[in-house]
């Protein structure tokens, strides 16, 4: 039988190669929208590793002024500490202070980056030959209490860090998993052999933070520590303020810590957003193209069924001689209704065969690195299972009507 449908398909090779194109191209369409929403279902299912619900987050941005401090011979000294900077340290910790005033703030933190922010601050550099890149973020200590973050490992940074004589840093368990697989990655460095000051040592692993929003995959996070000190050169004035408020705080609490940042900052400028706003704007984008890559994918295999239906409504048409021969000699309704539905069915081997030779390229070259195998895999299986069932759906009209076909039809085809 197998052999049959061969020469039927290469008898008309030319129509055949426009079907087989039209059904690779749904594969390949179909593959990729199933592969993008299996691996944002997978990330949308894990936990972020920290609550947004009652978090809000005020931009603090200073006058735009810098100095630098100078030596007794008049040149700019780096080794002594920004007169600016310090000043911008102790107006921020003011500022804090006047924050957890407010009736409604419960808890006051300061960040770089925070959660859901447009910002990000990478690194990448190279430990005992391996490749070390991640996400960091310099937080105070109140940021663990503020985010609610979960340690799974060692703590979070405390008072019991100002006499080290290392930099402590806390890092996520992917990154803890992925750099020291099979150790305890307390007291490890990783900071670079060359990178001026004390070294960088782990006292801390959180679960997984997936600062991008539900959607995103977890990067290899690392928490520095920002101690807010005017005599340590290594620390900054952070950009964001992240607060943690009573639940069911109202925009009159806004109004009253807007207020009170415009006092301690005459000259600063403030913004405040709520986390679960930017949230929102954060898993937008992501959303957007789900939706739209779903309407693509529709409305291709509407194009494709479209075509199939009407290539095999007009390969029925041409071959009523055919057909009335075969059931002149005994075949019967079911028999053409399966040679009809093979037909399309070999030829749809044929065209997803191709689909995943080509796919399956994706997780053997890690073409895409981040994205697990498996993900590839789901993507495989619903896309064969689309293209076969859209397939089967085309081909049961013009199979149907192949049935209808009556052996003295033959006698009046030219």
């Amino acid at each position: 039988m197998i052999k049959h449908y061969f020469k039927l398909a290469w008898n008309k090779k030319r129509a055949n190669f426009l079907v087989m194109v039209e059904i690779l191209a749904a594969f390949l369409v179909v593959f990729g929208v199933a592969t993008l929403a299996t691996y944002s279902t997978n990330n949308y299912r894990q936990p972020l590793g920290y609550e947004w619900n009652d978090v809000w987050v005020v931009q603090v941005v200073p006058p735009n002024t810098r100095s630098g401090s100078v030596s007794s011979s008049g040149t700019p000294d780096p080794k002594a500490p920004d007169p600016v900077e310090i000043a911008r340290i102790e107006k921020i910790r003011q500022m804090m202070a006047a924050i957890r005033e407010i009736d409604g703030v419960e808890i006051v933190s300061a960040a770089n980056s925070p959660a859901f922010g447009n910002s990000a601050n990478t690194h990448n550099h190279t430990i005992n030959g391996k490749r070390i890149a991640y996400e960091v973020d310099r937080v105070t200590d109140a940021y663990q209490d503020v985010m609610k973050l979960r340690i799974v490992r060692g703590r979070w940074f405390s008072k019991e860090d100002d006499g080290v004589e290392f930099r402590p840093a806390v890092i996520s368990q992917n990154a803890a998993e992925d750099w020291f697989p099979g150790e305890d990655p307390l007291g490890k460095t990783i900071s670079h052999p060359e990178e001026p000051g004390p070294p960088q040592r782990v006292i801390g692993v959180i679960s997984a933070f997936r600062k991008n929003g539900e959607f995103s995959s977890p990067p290899n996070f690392v928490f520095e520590r920002a101690r807010l000190d005017v005599t340590n050169r290594r620390n900054w004035a952070p950009n964001w303020l992240v607060l943690r408020v009573r639940p069911g705080t109202t925009a009159a609490t806004e109004e009253q810590v807007i207020r009170r940042l415009q006092t301690e900052g005459k000259d600063w400028s403030f913004e405040i957003q709520r986390m679960d706003r930017l949230r929102e704007e954060a898993n937008r984008p992501y959303q957007i193209l789900l939706t739209g890559a779903s309407v693509l994918a529709g409305f291709l295999l509407l194009m494709v069924g479209l075509g199939l239906t009407g290539v095999l409504w007009q390969n029925v048409t041409q071959r009523t001689r055919e057909i009335g021969v075969r059931r002149a000699q005994g075949a019967t309704i079911r028999d053409i209704y399966l040679q009809i539905l093979g037909e399309l069915l070999f030829l749809t081997t044929f065209g997803v065969f191709i689909g995943v030779l080509i796919v399956i390229q994706f997780p053997i070259l890690k073409f895409i690195g981040f994205v697990p195998n498996g993900v590839y895999l789901i993507g495989i299986g619903v896309s064969l299972a689309a293209i076969y069932l859209l397939t089967l759906l085309c081909g049961l009209y013009p199979s149907w009507l192949a049935t209808r076909v009556q052996p003295a039809a033959a006698l009046h085809c030219d």
